[in-house]
């Protein structure tokens, strides 16, 4: 879809054609926290790439509860702040989470050690080398990418 003009009106045609979507691609966008309600309907994806668009806590507070299956979460340049952390952290089956370049700080990310099946975590420019270092201690299995914004 990232070749579209995406919309909130185009996520909520999405989601009442009840379509078993397994991966959406809205980078940069339009699409905003009004598209929640609908994106959260989509319960199959496994992959959700929100990159570059208008979405805050809101948006995550909203709708992640809904999307179960999701395995890949990707909300670089986002308005998502540390607010987020705790719903994202209750994913389970997350696997990869990208979350850089938004305002959260390393120690706000303490709390995903929670999510045993994580295997990437791309932080941005607001985490420090040390913060780095702490964070792969603590989380051994996870492959930390810095992204550099």
């Amino acid at each position: 879809m990232s070749y579209l003009p995406v919309t909130n009106q185009t996520v909520k045609e999405l989601a009442d054609c009840s379509l078993s979507l397994v991966r959406l691609s809205v980078v940069g966008s339009r699409v905003n926290d009004r598209a929640a309600e609908d994106m959260g309907s989509l319960t199959f994806l496994a992959e959700l790439d929100l990159s570059h668009t208008d979405i805050t806590d809101k948006f995550v507070q909203r709708c992640m509860p809904s999307l179960k299956r999701l395995e890949s979460l990707k909300l670089r340049g986002t308005k998502v702040t540390e607010k987020s952390i705790a719903v994202l952290a209750a994913h389970e089956r997350l696997r990869v989470l990208d979350l850089s370049d938004t305002s959260i700080r390393a120690p706000h990310l303490d709390q995903l050690v929670q999510l045993k099946h994580l295997e990437v975590l791309i932080v941005g420019n607001r985490v420090s080398e040390a913060d780095m270092r702490n964070l792969r201690k603590r989380m051994p299995e996870v492959k930390i990418v810095y992204a550099r914004e």
